[in-house]
């Protein structure tokens, strides 16, 4: 099983990861104070996310390096906390993967979640 991590810089990489998305350079849902206190699980984050043009390239570039991972690997997709774009990507990201036939799981870390489903 491969898994997708999302998680903050400002906390640390994962350890182990075997590629890194670096969503840093995404518009931050932080600025604003209507979407600060939620998380990237919450539909208006995900939507003003994935409004940012480089959104769907960073979700790409995880796709395509996720392919290349060993079985047991994991990709790790990180912004500055770890709560809003890189938990969109991350879910994008791991959507695609099971739409692909990839036996896939996604983890928040920073969020404490985890969905094998």
């Amino acid at each position: 099983m491969l898994t997708v991590i999302s998680f903050g810089f400002f906390v640390g990489i994962p350890e182990g990861s075997g590629y890194i998305v670096d969503t840093r350079g995404l518009h931050n849902p932080f600025a604003l104070v209507k979407l600060r206190n939620l998380t990237g699980l919450a539909k208006e984050v995900h939507e003003y996310v994935m409004k940012d043009k480089g959104a769907e390239d960073k979700v790409i570039e995880g796709v395509f390096a996720a392919l290349d991972l060993e079985e047991g690997s994991s990709l790790a997709v990180g912004c500055v906390g770890g709560a809003h774009r890189s938990v969109v990507i991350a879910s994008v990201i791991t959507a695609r993967l099971r739409n692909m036939g990839v036996n896939v799981r996604c983890v928040h870390r920073e969020l404490g979640l985890s969905f094998t489903e």
